[in-house]
């Protein structure tokens, strides 16, 4: 059996990760609305991203670790394949590690932006798929998961309202890259 300060680091990381997926979801929508805060928005909306994604390999990797501890590999992924909250985790997991890599520039620059846009959807997937993890998981209070799933629901729903308020951006200025930055640089 795990010590609690293992199961503390776990629970810890994992609502780190959670908390900031949820804060770059909010930093992205805000960012349509608040021109004038643009560019602060979408350089901490890739921070909280980041942040997440460590916190998430940094959860997996104790939970794997520290609490699960499988001897094998072949036992790591039969973990994985039938315990569904591992599996819900893990799929997140991979689904964040692309947004993750090209978060930065000049991976952005070489991917495209129209297929970075398309790759970068990924995030609502993964973050319904972290909320199943949590949810799923043994010790979550599935108020606090409901809860959480609300406030994504609204920020999901949000994103349907009109950007008519809002400067669309020319062809040859990347949408998620603050004014005057150049993604190729």
């Amino acid at each position: 059996m795990a010590s609690d300060a293992i199961v503390g680091l776990t629970h810890l990381s994992g609502w780190l990760a959670v908390f900031a997926l949820i804060a770059s979801l909010a930093m992205s929508l805000a960012s349509r609305f608040l021109r004038d805060q643009r560019a602060r928005l979408v350089a901490w909306r890739r921070i909280a991203g980041l942040v997440g994604f460590v916190s998430a390999v940094v959860h997996a990797s104790i939970a794997l670790t520290g609490v699960l501890w499988p001897p094998s590999v072949d036992e790591a992924l039969t973990v994985i394949a039938s315990v569904p909250y591992v599996r819900h985790g893990a799929l997140a997991l991979a689904l964040l590690t692309p947004l993750a890599l090209t978060s930065f520039p000049k991976l952005n620059a070489r991917v495209g932006l129209r297929t970075w846009e398309t790759l970068h959807r990924g995030v609502y997937l993964a973050i319904a798929l972290v909320l199943a993890h949590v949810l799923a998981g043994p010790s979550a209070d599935p108020r606090l998961v409901i809860a959480i799933a609300a406030i994504v629901i609204v920020l999901l729903l949000a994103r349907l309202v009109p950007r008519s308020r809002v400067r669309e951006t020319s062809d040859d200025e990347p949408r998620d890259q603050p004014p005057g930055l150049d993604a190729t640089k």
